[in-house]
């Protein structure tokens, strides 16, 4: 975001929340396994400042929306929330990455305090989310949105997309994308991409 931008986001009310994730060959290496289940992520460090997590926390319990800017930062929150609940999804098999959701709503309270503890420390992680199927969609375990570029193709990045919107609904964005001749790759243009269950 160029500061012309973070300055109307503030004019419409929307606060801003940093978290910090050390990009690495993790999130860039393109995936050359047969099975991407195959694909070994590179760990990265993470940190989530404590008024962040305050933030997020607040967020949830009040039903406001939570916007993730990149997927480097929906990678750190998710972490940090599935490592709060001592989830491990790159080592579980798809049936169980199928059923990892919602589990805020059943521990909030653990979770809460297990999120708080997190913060303020370096993490590692090595967090792969990708699609276990044509049919595989993955809720994040908080946020509504995500403001991401269009990724490079066998990228983890373009995986994580199709995670989240599913298959065929990511397939469609990027051939429109291709076809209205967006600008593609890191520097390319942007999009706001709704979560299906935002929309329920």
């Amino acid at each position: 975001f160029t500061p012309k931008v973070i300055e109307n986001c503030s004019e419409f009310g929307i606060t801003l929340a940093p978290v910090t994730l050390h990009v690495g060959l993790g999130t860039f290496q393109p995936v050359t396994a047969e099975h991407t289940h195959e694909h070994k992520m590179h760990e990265e460090l993470f940190q989530i400042p404590m008024a962040t997590t305050e933030r997020i926390l607040n967020h949830l319990d009040h039903g406001w929306p939570i916007v993730f800017v990149g997927t480097t930062s929906l990678r750190c929150v998710e972490s940090a929330f599935l490592l709060a609940q001592r989830i491990d999804i790159n080592r579980a098999g798809s049936s169980f990455r199928d059923s990892v959701k919602n589990h805020w709503d059943v521990k909030r309270g653990e979770v809460s305090s297990a999120l708080r503890a997190l913060s303020d420390q370096w993490h590692k992680t090595d967090l792969f989310i990708q699609p276990a199927n044509e049919e595989f969609r993955y809720s994040p375990q908080c946020g509504d949105a995500i403001v991401t570029n269009f990724h490079q193709p066998e990228s983890t990045l373009t995986m994580l997309i199709a995670s989240l919107l599913g298959y065929s609904s990511w397939r469609e964005l990027y051939d429109y994308a291709v076809q209205a001749e967006y600008r593609l790759f890191s520097y390319g243009d942007s999009s706001l991409l709704i979560f299906p269950d935002a929309l329920k």
